[in-house]
């Protein structure tokens, strides 16, 4: 199980430059990059329960959440300005 996880953490670098070349959105893919390394890291701790497992996965769950509150908090901050761009 943690080869697999291991792989997942691979296709989550993987996956996340693939969306940015596609889409050219890099907060999609950050997301896309943070999903799949939480993905990485419940997988890894349903193998290997240990406190260093759990303390690695716990970070990631808070890495996430930080970088997507910033990201939302950034993009509705910059919205209002780019709206007022295309009225003019």
């Amino acid at each position: 199980m943690i080869a697999v996880s291991w792989l997942v953490a691979a296709a989550a670098i993987l996956l996340a430059g693939v969306t940015l070349a596609v889409f050219g959105r890099p907060i999609l893919a950050l997301h896309v990059l943070l999903d799949l390394f939480l993905a990485a890291g419940l997988l890894r701790l349903s193998a290997d329960a240990s406190w260093a497992t759990i303390a690695v996965t716990a970070g990631v769950v808070v890495l996430r959440q930080v970088v997507t509150r910033g990201l939302v908090a950034a993009d509705s901050a910059r919205a209002p300005s780019a709206q007022a761009r295309v009225a003019r």
